[in-house]
């Protein structure tokens, strides 16, 4: 049976304000222009990774567990996961991709370009803000 849901769709699930159409170079991307959170998918996230990585450095994304808030994508309402992006705590969606709070996008993608070290050192006091 169909139900038309009650809640738009493509709203931030932040602060609930209409995403629009974002670009880094070639890549595109929906983001909120009140927040700047963003909503990047699976294969556009790899892909700007790729570009500042070396040769060979992987991007780590897992589950996260044991906690209590969900969010809900803003494109299909389904709940996202808990997920990290290297170190940073995100939401994911399995369909629409990965919801990204402020600064949390450019901090993931420095761990590609950085050595790790250099990346947890530059970015000690903001990883401990976001958790």
């Amino acid at each position: 049976m169909y139900r038309e849901s009650s809640r738009q769709t493509g709203l931030c699930p932040a602060c609930k304000r209409m995403l629009a159409e974002s670009s880094s170079g070639r890549h595109r991307y929906q983001s909120c222009q009140q927040c700047h959170g963003s909503l990047v998918d699976h294969r556009t996230l790899q892909e700007m990774w790729a570009e500042l990585a070396p040769a060979g450095k992987q991007m780590e994304v897992r589950r996260r567990l044991g906690l209590a808030r969900h969010r809900s994508c803003p494109l299909c309402d389904a709940q996202m996961a808990f997920t990290w992006v290297v170190a940073v705590p995100v939401d994911s969606c399995e369909l629409h991709g990965i919801w990204f709070d402020t600064e949390e996008l450019e901090t993931a993608l420095a761990a590609a370009a950085l050595p790790l070290e250099q990346w947890i050192m530059q970015f000690l006091d903001k990883l401990r803000d976001m958790t």
